[in-house]
């Protein structure tokens, strides 16, 4: 028997689905370590969470970080997930797709 493998997918790859409509919005998913995963819906109870932590951490942290608010994450060239947050050096620019 035959052993099933994962087909890894690469950031690229991946943008590039999105872009041409095989992945759309409605999909709910994320690149995470080369895998497309489903992510789950969020509720009103969630939502209302990230929102009053997105502006905690604006005040805490002021303008020495950028705090990203559900937006894909370039980590690396096998994941672009999503976060509910992300607290990231430097400046937005600095997160512009190259």
């Amino acid at each position: 028997m035959n052993a099933v493998q994962l087909r890894r997918w690469s950031r690229q790859e991946y943008d590039r689905m999105i872009e041409v409509g095989v992945l759309t919005t409605e999909d709910r998913v994320e690149l995470v370590d080369g895998e497309i995963v489903t992510v789950t819906p969020q509720n009103s109870r969630h939502a209302t969470a990230v929102q009053l932590t997105e502006a905690a951490l604006r005040q805490a942290f002021g303008g020495e970080c950028v705090v990203r608010c559900q937006l894909p994450l370039a980590l690396d060239p096998g994941s672009e997930p999503e976060p509910d947050i992300a607290v990231v050096p430097g400046s937005p620019r600095d997160y512009w797709p190259s």
